[in-house]
């Protein structure tokens, strides 16, 4: 017999009456050894014979040349009725075999002949179905598309609900995580609902089979083989024991925040959960992808498996899991588990952008969950099929990040749709708490709204449709209305309640005022007047509650000077910040470093030999936490920055070498303490430029657009490049012809991952032109189109995706002959111009840089010299009136008067300077036309009397509005 089969024969019989070397307990492999991992099935009487000489919760290993450790991968649960459940799946004859310098398939061959052992699988590993999105969005939209501000009139969740998310771990200290979290209250000895030293007796204090569990457990164990991957090195690996943090790699703490952030708390992000309770537990880790230095999390299903587990003898009543990978029996058998104990298991579908089966959500035990965007259309990543179940909002999602402690991030992937459409499983078990699971599943499943007509491809694979919360709470109708006859109120959802004797009565009632069509309306515009040269060249959101604007202005004493200014929604000044010396000091581009923080790039001169890339980092009050310079002595400049996943930022920008007009292309990485990571110039001999617009890439590091006269066919041309994280070309990619063309602004496609790249192309016959062009995520060239609308020479200076196409800004002259205007050229997906907007009125005007809202509202900033040479210029185009989610009303009827009671959202983001203004409108029948304002006030209170001979119903709707 081979000697690995002996060995584990004699592991197996330890305890048996049989003439073996006995095997002795063992620690755990050494964590630097390359490790299988391989499940085991054994025999009722093994199976039996090894937990009760081992113990449920011990290891066995013999001491050989290459060891192997067997261990059980679930715990006998203490209660009759699911001890019961968990022997008749067979969950006592699971095991985990590992051991380091194994030939693995000669060990498998050779269990699976054994006579104890039934079957042998190969345990496979896992990964985190992560997408990030980093793109600012101004509000929490996915709870307004789920209708969660309506179905919080019926229900805010129960702390006595548990939702289970397993992944990377929690930062379990995180404000806006810490109330929601679950303590086991057996093991929570001071009941103070943390986890500190007074908790740790070493005693199982209720008996689970773990010890000291308080704030849930860290399953993960690193044994098993990731290949190309290797290991963080402040990562916990190992031991398994009870600390879910830290979680280096954020995802399971961005998971947890949209689960169930806490809500109604005045910070950060709500969940649709509410008050529901979040199990967090640790399955999964952070590993390096070697190829590409990405930080990725990793995990092992036989370590999830132990894990729901744990979670439904613990009370989960819904679980989340954020993780794809093959198929495994015991993770299969544990979801079977939990489904036979009454809990709902969601898995993410995936983000492969495909149909093949992607487990555990391929298992019909499970909610497989797709993930839609803003508009309810499939992102371009979210996998698909007839096995999906549902949709859910998987874009842009702002949730909460373990960098900085106390941090937010956006997050994106059918990662944010499982624990959304979970938390929302929770919301509705919270007002129905006798709901079964399969009664829970339905009311999701029949409850989503139908999307099949937004995603004809897709039709019949994203499920029944998108989640849909209010509906899934038993609301119904038109949730915008609310219908009041004497005495009694009935809203259009056919609820009916007495209200005599003054009885409190939630409904939800209110409408929201509709936003206006982006395109060609211009809601205001505003001139900062200084008196000089002066450019406002890049913006960026704070939220809802406004923008920062970087740029300079020119001083006659001073040349010129960096300036931040920070404005309010309507581009009013909050305040702003000089900086710079006594030379030429200016700033390019400004980007958000997280919530707080914003930092500013650009050219300082003061005090430098010919001048550096200047960084400076500030609090969005408008504090400086720190400013730094990088370069030698040639003249260096930074036009750009973008902060990757990895927490390191990419400085972009340009560096002469020789003092005259050669130019190479710059990348500057930092941390965000601003220290230098490292330096590298790309180009070739003759000039070289970067302009200001740097984006992540779909997988990793960076892309950016350029001019270059060093490669190409002509005289300039488009520069594309695509690098890594630290700066080195992943791929480029060159458009032109033998003309002269200007690379000026690059956008990711929201149709797919290609890249839209905005160009200016010049030629002695025609002067300038506006250009586009299209290259595939892999930097492949489809097509090159001229959107010139006849109108003069434009100059294009940036581009972003809106909606199923492209925004362009820049300038327009017609043929020398009238001022310049800010464009804004509107293109569809195959480049061709859908319309023009042309902004400012006396002198001239030119955009710089551009936003484009979640609305589809953009705002610019420039410069024009309608009252001096040149001024900045600040403009909003569409969503003059932004929507906004309708009011929390409560209702009560007196015996002779009718009380209105509102209430802010919470899901609305509510900035320093916010004032409301609130107008009741009445109707006798439910017709928009016929609605007549009856009151306005600033209170959140309104009474009206209601006259005796009153007898018709009446309908009653709030409208507000920022003052």
């Amino acid at each position: 017999m081979n000697k690995y089969a002996f060995s584990v024969v004699r592991l197996i019989v330890c305890a048996m009456a049989f003439m073996f070397v006995p095997a002795t307990l063992c620690s755990s492999i050494e964590p630097n050894n390359l490790c299988i991992s391989l499940l085991l099935e054994a025999t009722d009487v093994w199976a039996d014979s090894i937990r009760t000489t081992m113990g449920s919760s011990e290891s066995c290993r013999l001491d050989l040349d290459s060891p192997i450790e067997v261990a059980p991968i679930f715990i006998p649960p203490k209660d009759p009725k699911k001890l019961a459940i968990w022997r008749d799946l067979g969950m006592n004859r699971w095991y985990k075999v590992v051991g380091s310098d194994v030939d693995l398939e000669q060990l498998e061959n050779d269990l699976s002949r054994a006579p104890w052992v039934l079957r042998t699988e190969l345990s496979h590993s896992s990964e985190a179905q992560e997408f990030p999105d980093d793109e600012s969005t101004p509000s929490k939209w996915e709870l307004v598309k789920t209708q969660c501000p309506y179905a919080w009139n019926i229900a805010h969740g129960d702390s006595s609900i548990i939702v289970c998310t397993l992944d990377t771990g929690c930062d379990i200290d995180h404000d806006d995580l810490r109330s929601n979290l679950w303590f086991n209250s057996a093991e929570d000895l001071n009941g103070n609902h943390m986890l500190d030293s007074t908790d740790l007796n070493n005693i199982d204090d209720d008996g689970n089979g773990y010890i000291d569990d308080i704030c849930g457990w860290d399953f993960f164990s690193s044994t098993a083989i990731y290949t190309g991957f290797s290991r963080v090195p402040e990562e916990d690996y190992e031991p398994r024991d009870n600390q879910i943090f830290p979680d280096i790699h954020g995802h399971g703490t961005a998971v947890a925040g949209i689960a169930a952030a806490t809500t109604n708390n005045g910070l950060g992000v709500p969940s649709a959960s509410w008050n529901v309770r979040n199990m967090s537990l640790r399955c999964g880790a952070a590993y390096v992808r070697d190829s590409d230095g990405t930080l990725s999390g990793r995990g092992d299903y036989s370590d999830f498996a132990p894990a729901v587990q744990y979670s439904v003898d613990n009370g989960a009543r819904i679980i989340s899991i954020s993780w794809s990978g093959t198929h495994n029996s015991p993770f299969f058998l544990a979801i079977v588990y939990a489904r036979q104990n009454n809990c709902l298991v969601l898995a993410s579908a995936g983000n492969a952008n495909n149909s093949t089966p992607s487990f555990p959500a391929y298992y019909t035990e499970c909610v497989a969950v797709a993930a839609t965007d803003e508009n309810d259309l499939k992102t371009s990543i979210s996998s698909y099929g007839t096995w999906v179940n549902i949709s859910a909002p998987g874009q842009n999602i702002l949730t909460t990040s373990n960098i900085p402690h106390n941090g937010y991030r956006y997050f994106g992937g059918t990662s944010s749709a499982s624990p959304l459409a979970a938390s929302i499983a929770a919301l509705v078990l919270s007002n129905e708490p006798s709901l079964t699971d399969d009664a829970l599943m339905g009311r999701l499943l029949n409850t989503a709204d139908n999307i099949n007509s937004l995603n004809p491809a897709y039709a019949g694979l994203l499920g029944t449709g998108r989640i849909n919360a209010y509906r899934a709470v038993g609301g119904s109708g038109n949730p915008g209305s609310c219908l009041l006859p004497n005495g009694v109120c009935v809203d259009t959802d056919s609820l009916s309640c007495d209200l005599q004797g003054g009885t409190w009565v939630q409904s939800p009632c209110g409408f929201t005022p509709c936003t206006r069509n982006a395109n060609g309306e211009l809601c205001f515009e505003r001139n900062y007047v200084n008196s000089g040269e002066d450019l406002a060249a890049s913006v960026v959101p704070i939220g809802d509650c406004g923008f920062v604007v970087a740029g300079y202005q020119t001083l006659p004493s001073l040349g010129r000077q960096g300036i931040i200014m920070r404005v309010d929604r309507n581009g009013n000044p909050i305040w702003t910040q000089s900086l710079g010396g006594t030379s030429d000091d200016v700033l390019f581009s400004c980007t958000l470093m997280d919530s707080s923080h914003v930092l500013a790039v650009g050219t300082k001169r003061s005090g430098t030999q010919a001048g550096d890339g200047w960084a400076v980092c500030l609090t969005t009050d408008g504090d400086i936490v720190w400013e730094r310079t990088y370069g030698s002595v040639n003249t260096d400049s930074l036009t750009a920055v973008l902060k990757l996943d990895n927490g390191t930022i990419i400085l972009g920008g340009m560096v002469n070498h020789t003092g005259g007009t050669n130019w190479d292309l710059w990348f500057q990485g930092i941390d965000v303490s601003g220290t230098p990571l490292f330096s590298r110039t790309i180009g070739g001999a003759s000039d070289d430029q970067l302009w200001p617009t740097i984006l992540p890439d779909h997988n990793s590091g960076f892309v950016t657009v350029g001019t270059t006269y060093s490669y190409g066919a002509g005289n300039s041309d488009v520069w594309v490049l695509c690098c890594d994280t630290i700066g080195q070309t992943v791929w480029q990619q060159t458009v032109g012809t033998n003309g002269y063309e200007f690379g000026r602004g690059i956008a990711r496609s929201e149709l797919d991952s290609g890249l839209y790249v905005a160009n200016s192309c010049w030629s002695p016959n025609t002067g300038y032109d506006a250009c586009c062009s299209y290259l595939t995520s892999s930097g492949n060239l489809q097509w090159t189109s001229s959107v010139d609308d006849q109108l003069g020479d434009q100059i294009l200076l940036g581009c972003k995706p809106a909606g199923n196409g492209l925004v362009l800004w820049g300038r327009s002259q017609c043929e020398f002959t009238c001022h310049l205007d800010g464009t804004l050229w509107y293109v569809n997906s195959t480049g061709n111009l859908d319309s023009t907007l042309y902004l400012g009125t006396e002198g001239d005007q030119s955009l710089s840089a551009c936003l484009v809202q979640s609305d589809g509202a953009i705002v610019g900033v420039g410069r024009t010299s309608e009252v001096h040479d040149n001024d900045w210029y600040f403009a909003r185009v569409g969503g003059c009136n932004p929507a906004l989610p309708a009011p929390i009303l409560t209702v009560l009827a007196l015996p002779d008067s009718l009380q209105l009671r509102w209430s802010i959202p919470n899901s609305l983001s509510i900035c320093g300077n916010d004032e409301f203004e609130f107008d009741i409108y009445h109707s006798d029948q439910d017709d928009e036309e016929s609605y007549t304002q009856v009151g306005t006030t600033s209170d959140t209170t309104w009474t009206t009397s209601i006259p005796q001979s009153q007898t018709d119903r009446g309908f009653y709707r709030v409208q507000y509005r920022r003052q």
